[in-house]
């Protein structure tokens, strides 16, 4: 099994009776072919995998597994604290030996290690990147998970 080390980045909008939130997570994975099917696991936060036929289907597995903690957190949250404590917490579990996998496949790939095939064309991520969830108290105001924002103001 090759481990290949990747970051994600989910946003999902969480909604219950008591409050409605948008949560943005951005974390790290480990993506392997083991016994004919494509694992992504979770290294922070590390209790999480999903699984597929193929890469794609593995990530999307992880992104609905991912969606449900926070589905599960928010409803047993009485407010929009709650759930980002319990999210905050959740988010900072990390597989110990995971993590030790993905820093070395990484710092591989630095020094010219080759990724499998399905993943030599993902773009890289040129900025820091930090392991956290943020989440936005949308107080009662209630979008999708598509773009919303004011318009620029006039010069």
């Amino acid at each position: 099994m090759r481990a290949n080390p990747l970051i994600f980045k989910i946003s999902h909008v969480v909604h219950t009776e008591r409050f409605a939130a948008h949560v943005v997570g951005c974390g790290r994975f480990l993506m392997a072919l083991e016994d004919g099917e494509w694992w992504a696991n979770g290294v922070q936060p590390g209790p999480i995998a999903g699984g597929g036929e193929t890469p794609a289907l593995a990530f999307e597995d992880f992104q609905d597994r991912f969606r449900k903690v926070l589905e599960d957190f928010a409803n047993e949250s009485e407010s929009c604290q709650e759930f980002e404590e319990r999210a905050t917490r959740f988010f900072g579990q990390v597989d110990i030996d995971g993590e030790q996998v993905w820093s070395a496949a990484a710092e591989e790939l630095n020094h010219g290690g080759e990724l499998e095939p399905p993943f030599r064309d993902l773009p890289t991520f040129e900025d820091e990147f930090r392991d956290e969830v943020t989440v936005e108290d949308l107080e009662g105001f209630v979008h999708t998970e598509g773009y919303l924002a004011l318009p620029p103001k006039a010069a």
